[in-house]
């Protein structure tokens, strides 16, 4: 039997010992909490129980955009073949199969925004391409398990992301800009907050 687990040293003394299903249902864990999700993995809960707390921060409007991406993405990992709602960025919800999606860094197009970044930018400014990647990176975290839905032209999103950071004038009128000034201001509000 599988099961998930974290590090004691990360529990608060204050988590309860024991965590199940129907805590998670009956709301005993605060929904969209770093601690809710620290509770479900904590305990070394079966694969079941997890995936069933889970599946409740996924469907969850106050999880954080960031814990849902990376919930999504370990359900990948365990290869976890059943459907899984998504609250999502744009307030839907979406039906994916964890399985059948691959993990973030493996998806060919945060690849290719990578390569594309490091050649736009590469020898002429070494700073603006960390950056770059940096946001970018924080971007795709953002649109997982979306992205490609999305992110439809990598190359002229590549040239937006880059023209934002060295303070350039952006089209405001493509998706690119539109979905790159709504991931910026939850990027800022992320960084405001910590």
């Amino acid at each position: 039997m599988y099961s998930v687990s974290i590090p004691n040293s990360l529990a608060k003394p204050s988590i309860p010992s024991t965590l199940n299903s129907s805590d998670i249902k009956s709301s005993k864990v605060i929904p969209g909490s770093a601690l809710a999700v620290l509770s479900i993995s904590a305990f070394k809960l079966p694969l079941n129980e997890f995936i069933t707390g889970a599946k409740f921060l996924l469907r969850d409007p106050y999880t954080h955009p960031l814990v849902k991406s990376s919930l999504v993405e370990l359900l990948s990992k365990l290869q976890v073949a059943d459907p899984v709602t998504v609250y999502w960025l744009d307030k839907k919800e979406y039906t994916v199969v964890p399985a059948d999606i691959q993990p973030l860094n493996l998806l060919p197009v945060v690849s290719e925004g990578k390569r594309l970044i490091t050649e736009k930018c590469g020898n002429q400014n070494p700073q603006t391409e960390k950056m770059a990647i940096q946001e970018f990176q924080l971007q795709v975290m953002f649109l997982y398990p979306r992205i490609n839905q999305i992110i439809k032209d990598i190359d002229e999103w590549t040239d937006v992301l880059i023209a934002r950071i060295e303070g350039k004038k952006v089209a405001t009128n493509t998706v690119s800009s539109t979905w790159q000034e709504r991931l910026g201001k939850q990027i800022d509000e992320l960084i405001e907050k910590h």
